[in-house]
């Protein structure tokens, strides 16, 4: 897959490797995030062709035979809200919570804080996910337009509501 890192081929391996297992051999200072954990908590309707990542080392990208994995760069003061969970029987991976994988995205995307940028995610907000998760999150991040983009948010789904 890389220098240093393989997977047994079908014919010989008993067990897929799980994608969020193999981005975590690929780069071990790292963790699913953006639209992969959003996509694994049902958040975005999309389907997601790449694992996605942050790490705390330089981005990088490999294309291998298990599939396209993208590892995006944050400080390591924004490294952080990501639990080991169980992604297949013996399989684990790192995968930020909801709040944190959103929050990733909002860092991460040029012009987050555009309330129509916001609107085309088409975000399903989990009943797990709180308001008050959000914007602790958003805190931690350090950014202005993290905290603006949350609270628009915020705003855009408490508008959806009044209309259900």
């Amino acid at each position: 897959m890389r220098r240093g890192v393989y997977a047994l081929g079908s014919p010989y391996a008993s067990v897929q490797p799980h994608p969020f297992a193999v981005a975590g051999a690929l780069r071990k200072a790292s963790y699913v995030s953006l639209q992969s954990a959003l996509s694994h908590y049902g958040m975005i309707p999309e389907y997601v062709p790449a694992v996605t990542c942050v790490t705390t080392n330089r981005p990088e990208e490999f294309d291998t035979p298990l599939g396209r994995f993208l590892f995006r760069h944050v400080a390591t003061v924004r490294f952080f809200g990501f639990r080991e969970i169980e992604v297949s029987p013996d399989q684990h991976a790192l995968i930020a919570t909801p709040a944190k994988a959103l929050v990733d995205l909002l860092y991460l995307t040029a012009h987050s804080d555009n309330p129509e940028y916001l609107r085309e995610l088409r975000l399903t907000r989990p009943d797990t996910l709180t308001s008050h998760d959000l914007r602790i999150a958003a805190g931690e991040m350090r950014s202005g337009k993290v905290e603006r983009s949350v609270e628009r948010l915020i705003a855009i789904w408490q508008r959806e509501e009044v209309l259900e």
